[in-house]
């Protein structure tokens, strides 16, 4: 089990127009990762934590990048053991059956 957490209580701020979702605050250097959407599936990246994930839908793919995202920073070496990570959740595209 990974030492790295995130916040089950994250703060949640959304814009109709670049559509942000914050988790977690208490890693100042937050990590974004960028979302999109092609072909029906949701993909999520992060080049600072070498992320690639993909799912059908978009709760999905939040919990999946959730649960791997403080793995993937205790293993590259980006995170203090025990402390949790901020993570940025960007639409790069909105799709209409949003």
């Amino acid at each position: 089990m990974n030492s790295l957490a995130i916040s089950e209580h994250p703060p949640k701020r959304y814009t109709a127009f670049d559509a942000k979702r914050f988790t977690s605050d208490t890693r100042e250097d937050g990590f974004t990762v960028r979302v999109t959407r092609s072909e029906g599936i949701w993909i999520a990246e992060c080049d600072q934590l070498g992320l690639v994930t993909e799912v059908d839908n978009y709760a999905d793919l939040e919990a999946r990048t959730r649960k791997i995202a403080p793995e993937l920073a205790e293993m590259n070496g980006l995170g203090t053991s025990g402390q949790s990570i901020r993570l940025e959740f960007q639409i790069m595209e909105i799709p209409d059956e949003w």
